[in-house]
């Protein structure tokens, strides 16, 4: 209770303002947490930037939060109405009792790359090494478990010691100090790491590994009492991807990568072509996806496995956006569809 309490009086402090400012308005507030800094964030940031989260009739405030576990706390105290985050912490936080629901998934494969040490030079020389990632049970553990098994690696037989370093930022810079010996990143992150002559020994997005990636997440409570907020949240998404695919958009887009990712032009050119690669047009949850993330969560909580994974997903949404034909009309219009 007291750890709650603390989390409780820090995420107020960091809403503060939001707060202040969704009691100006008279569009319905909405807070959205997002615990990653990557490319497959991007629709979130285009839904605040362009304004489609206001056309949706939504006061929405993008709040970072450093790690999943933080940010699914503020979810189960209502601080946070809405998260973007993977299947993986999703299905880790139903099993401890925590009602989400995935709304939609971004993606629906693996999108990290594997990057080692120049030396390595061969998946086989990862055997005995030291593969550094996020968190343990996070989503970038995730890809680096799904990666060695595509890879025919197993961390206990191989002998290939997993430890937990930071996020994607902190990774690389253990990896260019030999703190560890391999990790998995995104692009471009991983690009400019080749540059400097470390290796790229897989690029997972190519081999269709299924996987719940990054995605919209409410609580089935706040839904059954707002599906209209759900609605309008999902709305706003899907105008921008249409927004995203438009090439029309590109220099707009790559300059938001520039802004929220503290990217150099051209790395921000290679991530917004990374994301057009990853980004499923359109965003259906992936119960298959799901099913892989359980497959290995269950070898740590056996609680995930009695997990019904198809109720952890509502398509409904989603599903009315498409028959209605609002999801092409978004990518006919680059997300300026009524």
């Amino acid at each position: 209770m007291k750890t709650l309490s603390i989390i409780a009086q820090v995420l107020w402090l960091a809403f503060l303002p939001i707060t202040f400012a969704l009691a100006q308005s008279s569009r319905e507030p909405l807070v959205i947490a997002h615990a990653a800094m990557s490319p497959p964030v991007l629709p979130l940031w285009i839904a605040l930037d362009k304004g489609f989260f206001v056309k949706e009739g939504l006061d929405a405030g993008l709040v970072f939060i450093r790690g999943s576990p933080v940010l699914l706390s503020s979810m189960a105290s209502g601080e946070v109405q809405a998260g973007y985050t993977a299947g993986t912490a999703v299905l880790s936080a139903v099993a401890r009792g925590l009602d989400l629901q995935i709304l939609a998934s971004i993606s629906s494969r693996l999108s990290h790359d594997i990057v080692a040490r120049p030396d390595i030079k061969d998946p086989t020389d990862i055997k005995g090494k030291i593969f550094g990632v996020q968190a343990l049970g996070g989503t970038v553990w995730m890809s680096a478990m799904l990666g060695l098994e595509y890879l025919g690696l197993e961390p206990i037989r191989d002998k290939i010691k997993i430890i937990a370093i930071g996020d994607q930022t902190v990774l690389a810079q253990a990896l260019e100090t030999r703190s560890i010996d391999v990790t998995v990143l995104d692009k471009p992150l991983s690009l400019s790491m080749e540059k400097k002559g470390f290796r790229i020994l897989a690029e997972l997005a190519k081999v269709n590994i299924p996987f719940a990636s990054t995605g919209l997440v409410m609580r089935r409570s706040f839904v059954a009492k707002r599906p209209e907020i759900a609605e309008r949240s999902l709305r706003a998404i899907v105008r921008a991807m249409g927004y995203l695919f438009d090439q029309g958009n590109r220099p707009e887009v790559v300059g938001i990568m520039v802004k929220r990712l503290g990217l150099d032009r051209s790395s921000a050119e290679l991530g917004y072509e990374s994301a057009l690669g990853i980004i499923d047009r359109k965003p259906y949850p992936t119960v298959e996806g799901l099913r892989n993330i359980q497959r290995f969560l269950s070898r740590f909580n056996p609680d995930i496995s009695k997990v019904a994974v198809e109720e952890a997903v509502d398509m409904r949404f989603l599903e009315r956006l498409d028959k209605s034909g609002f999801i092409e009309e978004a990518y006919k219009t680059g997300g300026l569809s009524p």
